[in-house]
């Protein structure tokens, strides 16, 4: 498997994102207005509930979109809400994922750190499960795959610190235009370590051969 780098995936995002800048903006200005109104609420209780319930769905739903990105799909804002169509294993897989960031993150917070990165594909792996897949083997299956990755999507991330001192300095205004290329190229990097993205690849290549033969 040919090595890739944080540029690469940056540039893979690029290349995805640009047909549909716009409008993933707008999906992703969408999701941070309803969780930035359920934030408001929390001191009363009912926001933090409410942003505990649908987070997972949420992740999993912008998950979608990113995948509908990747398809050359136009990515529609209803997509984003499709996570709730799997609320039950979305929710338990947010949960347990916090809870053994929590105690992991007792000890020290560096072993937090290391074990968000542990668990960071378990939302792929759970759409990509061909079938029914637990929220508990789906954290399983990604602590497997990250083993020996999770410098790599760390090195992915910190690539965007330029960007993100950007979107500080933009009042967050562009941040909007920057998650979906960040969700883009951590989606990338799943493809890549994964061995995905030589099938899709292969795949492309046939169809394009297929049309030339039948034209």
């Amino acid at each position: 498997m040919e090595k890739l780098y944080a540029r690469d995936y940056r540039k893979i995002a690029s290349d995805k994102c640009a047909p549909y800048s716009n409008r993933l903006a707008l999906i992703y200005f969408v999701y941070v207005l309803i969780i930035s109104a359920l934030s408001a609420l929390c001191y009363i209780g009912i926001g933090t509930i409410a942003l505990l319930l649908v987070t997972g769905p949420f992740t999993l739903g912008l998950v979608y979109v990113t995948i509908d990105v990747f398809k050359n799909t136009k990515p529609e804002v209803n997509r984003m809400f499709e996570g709730f169509k799997r609320f039950a294993d979305a929710f338990v897989l947010y949960l347990l994922q916090q809870i053994f960031i929590a105690l992991w993150s007792l000890l020290l917070v560096i072993p937090g750190i290391i074990k968000s990165y542990s668990y960071s594909m378990a939302y792929y792996i759970m759409n990509d499960s061909k079938e029914p897949i637990s929220a508990n083997d789906a954290i399983t299956e990604s602590r497997t795959l990250m083993d020996g990755h999770k410098w790599e999507l760390f090195c992915l991330d910190i690539s965007y610190i330029g960007w993100l001192i950007l979107c500080l300095l933009t009042l967050g205004i562009l941040s909007f235009w920057v998650q979906p290329k960040m969700a883009a190229s951590k989606y990338a990097f799943y493809l890549h370590i994964t061995g995905k993205d030589q099938v899709q690849e292969t795949v492309i290549e046939e169809v394009i051969d297929t049309e030339v033969v039948s034209e």
